[in-house]
């Protein structure tokens, strides 16, 4: 494998474990906050929900753009 692959395929499994601690923790948040519904809780919840999404999107886009470009 080239050192540029290397380095993509390294980078690619750190974001990706980074992602999966993000998940990770909105599921206990959500989990905490479902408990102990508070006011507010569902736009907090929406606003939670919404950034996880654009951190899973941005990440892919970002997981294929490298894929591509390695290839």
């Amino acid at each position: 494998m080239s050192k540029i692959t290397e380095g993509t395929v390294e980078d690619t499994t750190a974001h990706l474990a980074a992602l999966r601690q993000d998940i990770t923790r909105l599921s206990e948040s959500v989990s905490a906050l479902l408990q102990n519904p508070a006011p507010g809780v569902t736009q907090q919840v929406s606003n939670a929900v919404d950034g996880a999404k654009a951190t899973f999107f941005s990440t892919a886009a970002d997981v294929k753009s490298r894929v591509n470009s390695a290839s």
